[in-house]
């Protein structure tokens, strides 16, 4: 029964560290999709100070991109600061996890020394049940043996009581 809570135990820790590879997969592919964000980023804003530089005077439909580009930059950084804010807490949930899963292992080898100590106790126990059964046996045969004599003798004696009423009468 041990051994399969053991099992079980140990199953479910795999199961764990399983789930752990696969948040931290997703969050190296979430970093990189931030970072080439990041960098598409970079790329609006260099283009924008490219174009601001060659265009003296802004016009009215140059004016209105700009703001639609300032405005696809601010989503695009709030995204960025979102996925980041989500990174950070798939990271606190992987250490509190890998903290769980360290614990489960260290309470797992604590359960396996435990039933190894009491399988060791059981035999000792048994062995010595056995030494007590042997020794038992061999009083019981003394005791038969004395009951057997302690009969022969009370038959004897009433044999010889049974005589010397015969005598005296």
């Amino acid at each position: 029964m041990k051994e399969g809570r053991s099992k079980e135990i140990k199953h479910l820790i795999t199961g764990e560290v399983e789930k752990t590879q696969v948040l931290e997969w997703l969050m190296a592919d979430e970093a990189k999709k931030s970072r080439q964000q990041e960098e598409k980023l970079q790329e609006m804003q260099k283009e924008m100070a490219e174009w601001r530089s060659k265009s003296p005077e802004p016009g009215i439909a140059q004016m209105v991109e700009q703001k639609e580009v300032l405005q696809k930059l601010e989503i695009s950084k709030s995204l960025i600061r979102a996925l980041q804010k989500e990174i950070h807490n798939q990271v606190d949930q992987i250490e509190g996890l890998h903290k769980d899963l360290e614990s489960w292992q260290e309470r797992c080898l604590q359960a396996e020394h435990l039933v190894e100590e009491l399988r060791e106790k059981l035999m000792e126990s048994h062995t010595q049940a056995e030494e007590m059964r042997k020794v038992i046996a061999k009083e019981m045969e003394k005791v038969r043996g004395h009951m057997a004599s302690h009969e022969t003798l009370q038959d004897q004696q009433q044999s010889l009581e049974t005589e010397g009423n015969v005598q005296y009468a």
